[in-house]
């Protein structure tokens, strides 16, 4: 019995965007549209997909316990040959600071994300919270993605 407690409590929490309102630099091609549409829509954990052509806008809803990255949707949006720009997040995950400032880890990712906080804005360090955010692309995949809090849900 022990043992299967201990294999069960080593696996690795789910990750949890809760949602991500992808920019596009521009959606002017109906079946490309439709391709994004049915990409992200086959990706494992993704709820629905909206996509605004008017608001250059790609809308992915996720379902409890996924593992979507933000990354995965963006890249299957340069592979339909569109530029992502700006996303609109909301991610559950442990936000922590050093000397370098705040970062946050989503749950169940082995990615770490640099938090630009507002002075105002107060974050439990160390605590599970649910960030809403601006991340902007990110030039090089070498780099650290950055999440500019727009609200903290404790």
């Amino acid at each position: 019995m022990s043992l299967w407690l201990a294999a069960f409590l080593s696996v690795p929490a789910a990750a949890e965007f809760h949602r991500i309102d992808q920019s596009v630099a521009a959606l002017d091609c109906a079946s490309c549209i439709g391709s994004i549409r049915t990409r992200i829509g086959r990706m494992r954990g993704v709820a629905s997909v909206e996509v605004d052509e008017d608001a250059r806008l790609v809308r992915v809803a996720l379902q409890p316990d996924n593992r979507v990255r933000l990354e995965a949707v963006r890249d299957v949006i340069k592979g339909v040959g569109f530029t992502p720009t700006q996303a609109r997040v909301r991610v559950r995950g442990k936000a922590s600071q050093n000397a370098d400032g705040w970062q946050f880890q989503p749950e169940g990712l082995d990615q770490i994300w640099r938090l630009v906080v507002a002075a105002n804005q107060q974050l439990p360090a160390g605590q599970t919270v649910v960030l809403e955010g601006i991340a902007p692309p990110v030039a090089d995949p070498r780099q650290q993605p950055v999440l500019e809090v727009t609200a903290v849900d404790p």
